[in-house]
């Protein structure tokens, strides 16, 4: 690959597939991001974009406009890459908070295994998975509380969506708790997963 001085000096050295095996997605406030940031947006999650990093020795480097000019990277190739890759999710069994319902008996925090920017794997392949075998294929309503990890429950404890208003200000007390104080809110909708396609609508 031609020499690049405009790349990342830790990037220069990468081929066109180093970058493509090396990326992690990261979920961001709609129109939040800066616009050198190549975006994707998930269908079915309104008021959120994906983002990429490339990661390497631990640390991010961001997938920009001109890195995907300079590899002939689309799009599509970093939807396709980063389904293609398996990577470590968490699901954190969370305590219920004060004032839950009795009968929501479980709720859970998807993240990657340091709780820091793992919100984005709940839109790989890999996170979809895991959701529909921690909740044995039922449907997951999703409460997208930062950028570090999204809360998910199941619709089977909610049993209707005239619920989730009340339940989301349940959930601001233990968002409030778990979050870094950095973080950052993705959006005040709630979401649902469909195990059966595999995809996501915005129900409020």
């Amino acid at each position: 690959m031609p020499y690049d001085e405009n790349l990342d000096p830790m990037l220069r050295d990468y081929e066109r597939e180093d970058i493509l095996n090396s990326l992690y997605p990261i979920l961001a406030p709609v129109t939040t991001s800066p616009a050198f940031m190549v975006k994707n947006y998930e269908t079915g999650l309104e008021d959120i974009e994906v983002i990429y990093y490339v990661e390497s020795d631990d640390k991010l480097f961001p997938v920009t406009r001109h890195l995907c000019e300079h590899y002939s990277i689309e799009p599509i190739d970093l939807v396709r890459s980063v389904n293609d890759r398996s990577y470590d999710i968490y699901m954190n069994h969370i305590s219920k908070p004060r004032g839950i319902p009795e009968e929501i008996l479980d709720i859970y925090a998807l993240t990657n295994s340091n709780s820091y920017l793992g919100a984005g794997l709940l839109i790989t392949d890999s996170g979809r998975q895991t959701i529909c075998d921690v909740f044995q294929h039922s449907a997951v309503y999703i409460f997208p509380v930062s950028d570090d990890e999204v809360i998910l429950v199941s619709a089977q404890c909610l049993e209707t969506e005239s619920r989730l208003p009340r339940f989301k200000e349940y959930l601001k007390d233990l968002a409030s708790a778990l979050a870094d104080a950095d973080h950052v809110r993705l959006s005040d909708h709630v979401y649902r997963f469909n195990p059966e396609g595999m995809t996501f609508r915005t129900v409020i």
